[in-house]
């Protein structure tokens, strides 16, 4: 239940970034995976936004721990996210990517924050964020596959 409320954090942090006329958004209905209702009526960018923050802060705190390793592969997957949300919002707004990039980028900083303060709370934070940030991109994949 933690982690619902982690991710819930995280969902009204993203009220800062507004939501344009053209994106698309995701509407839970019953009977989707519980790990979207958090989701409910946002657009479909704004979780890899938030997913791409959380891995920053774990990077962040990767390298400082000197686990560079560990840093870059999480960097890596990082990168899945915010080509995620890059392409979501090139498509939704027609915008180049540079200005995706920029659009998230309120989004991403503030999910960084709300991982740095979950991790000083509960120590597991970092792999179940890991774990439901996955699922979720998964299924936003699923979702909007030739949207």
């Amino acid at each position: 239940m933690r982690i619902r409320t982690l991710l819930a954090a995280a969902a009204l942090l993203g009220v800062s970034v507004p939501v344009a006329a053209g994106d698309l958004i995701y509407h839970y209905k019953s009977g989707d995976p519980d790990i979207l209702s958090t989701f409910g009526n946002d657009a479909y960018w704004k979780p890899m936004a938030r997913c791409a923050g959380i891995y920053t802060s774990i990077a962040v705190r990767l390298r400082n721990a000197g686990q560079e390793a560990a840093a870059k592969a999480i960097e890596d997957e990082r990168t899945i996210f915010m080509q995620g949300y890059a392409t979501r919002l090139t498509k939704d707004r027609g915008i180049s990517v540079t200005d995706a990039m920029a659009v998230a980028h309120d989004e991403l900083i503030n999910s960084a924050s709300m991982m740095d303060d979950a991790r000083k709370e509960d120590a597991n934070a970092e792999g179940e964020l890991i774990t439901q940030c996955e699922k979720a991109y998964n299924l936003i994949q699923q979702y909007t596959a030739g949207q």
